[in-house]
């Protein structure tokens, strides 16, 4: 059974409240390395090797009480359309820095939130929420990986486009040398055959009057 539509929105929109927020939670030794494909297993192995963030745990901890009113004895459940426009919507950071420390930063942080949860004695009990949480981490890291595998796909192309780019303009100095070479060519060819002309006019102009000598010869 979904909740009433006006509590729906209410919950819609503390959660856009919650997203929002985790982004803004910042670990200075959060690791900057590219992404993977197994995105869960590295940043357990980031948060097993962090120092216990003590700055951040009131953060964590607000976090996790927002979670509590979205999830818990709630029949609230998230759309995964919300969790797909929360994430593009740091699209333009990520264009603008190639390590997409913004990503990193909120999967770190939804690790550090469930992390917890998942394990505290206080929500042993709590499996329905703990699901829950669960899903909306599974989410996250999903689009996560999405957006970072249409940046990876954006950026081939952009690379093969640069690449084509450079070889055309090769392609058309080299055309232009080309055809510098036939017009060079062509000039060389021209002049040649007005050499050949002078020096056949010359030849026939010799050879006229060699024959009028022989004939004036002849006649006298």
């Amino acid at each position: 059974m979904n909740p009433p539509q006006s509590n729906c929105n209410e919950l819609n929109k503390k959660l856009e409240e919650f997203l929002n927020s985790i982004a803004n939670i910042q670990e200075e030794s959060i690791s900057l390395e590219p992404i993977s494909d197994n995105l869960t297993r590295d940043l357990r192995s980031d948060i097993s090797n962090h120092v216990e963030p003590t700055d951040n745990i009131a953060k964590y901890q607000e976090a996790i009480g927002k979670l509590e009113e979205i999830y818990k004895g709630t029949n609230y459940r998230h759309s995964y359309s919300t969790i797909t426009k929360y994430i593009i919507s740091h699209r333009e950071k990520c264009i603008f820095d190639k390590d997409q420390k913004i990503l990193h930063i909120i999967a770190f942080n939804i690790e550090n939130i469930f992390a917890p949860i998942d394990k505290q004695d206080i929500y042993k009990d709590e499996d329905e929420f703990k699901n829950k949480v669960f899903k909306l981490k599974d989410h996250i890291n999903l689009e996560i990986l999405r957006i970072r595998d249409i940046f990876d796909a954006e950026n081939k192309t952009k690379a093969e486009l640069e690449e084509t780019k450079l070889e055309l303009n090769n392609l058309k100095k080299e055309s232009k040398q080309l055809n510098d070479n036939i017009e060079k060519s062509e000039n060389q060819l021209k002049n040649m055959q007005k050499e050949y002309i002078t020096i056949l006019g010359i030849f026939a102009a010799i050879v006229f009057s060699f024959v009028a000598g022989l004939t004036f010869s002849t006649s006298v």
